[in-house]
């Protein structure tokens, strides 16, 4: 028995909206700065020692902006800029 395809289910209609959420992304909800994106990551191998200690999480964090930090005040060619950070 052939099933239907319905719109959530055809992938060219699924590949069809992802396109178009994109370019409704682009044009309408991201705005272009003059400066890159980063997202810090660590190995799975060193997870399991995080999930132990969490302290050893936050360290790691503020190691990770103190490092980010000292390059991105060497590396860029701004006098006022100040480099600005998130954590989730």
């Amino acid at each position: 028995m052939a099933l239907p395809y319905y719109k959530h289910f055809c992938p060219s209609y699924h590949q069809k909206r992802l396109v178009e959420f994109g370019e409704w992304l682009c044009k309408e909800v991201v705005k272009a700065v003059p400066h890159p994106h980063l997202v810090l990551t660590t190995t799975k191998i060193l997870r399991r020692y995080f999930i132990y200690d969490r302290k050893l999480l936050s360290e790691l964090s503020r190691c990770a902006w103190a490092t980010l930090e000292v390059y991105l005040k060497t590396c860029v060619p701004v006098r006022d800029g100040v480099p600005g950070g998130g954590a989730l």
